[in-house]
């Protein structure tokens, strides 16, 4: 996990169908192929979402009102505006 310029990049895991692998963040965490990745501005995180199971796996901490998500072109970045 990176802070650059006010947007925050993290590793994506899973992502076109690889197998998951542990993101940066929690190295125990284990990201299906299918997930949700949703910014809570109230709270300053991220909640990741397994939508097979349709229940919360993990929620990481980004900071001060975090709002926007776009997923870098190779589909290993996930950038979160701050």
């Amino acid at each position: 996990m990176r802070i650059a310029a006010g947007i925050l990049i993290l590793s994506l895991c899973a992502c076109g169908g690889a197998a998951p692998e542990k993101p940066a963040a929690d190295p125990a965490l284990e990201i299906p192929a299918l997930a949700v990745y949703v910014t809570n501005e109230n709270s300053g995180d991220l909640t990741i979402i397994d939508a097979g199971k349709n229940a919360a796996i993990a929620t990481i901490p980004l900071g001060k009102r975090p709002r926007g998500i776009s997923v870098s072109p190779v589909r290993e970045l996930l950038y979160v505006a701050l």
